[in-house]
């Protein structure tokens, strides 16, 4: 399960505004989930 987060995690990162876009998530929803530690 830590690996999943730390890995979903690192792919939301590298995502461009666009597919954050075409996903719904906005800046802050997404710097919100990357502030979060691996085991949450």
């Amino acid at each position: 399960m830590y690996l999943q987060n730390a890995r979903t995690r690192h792919q939301l990162g590298q995502l461009g505004e666009r597919e954050l876009a075409d996903a719904g998530i906005d800046r802050c929803q997404r710097e919100r989930e990357l502030s979060k530690p691996f085991w949450r």
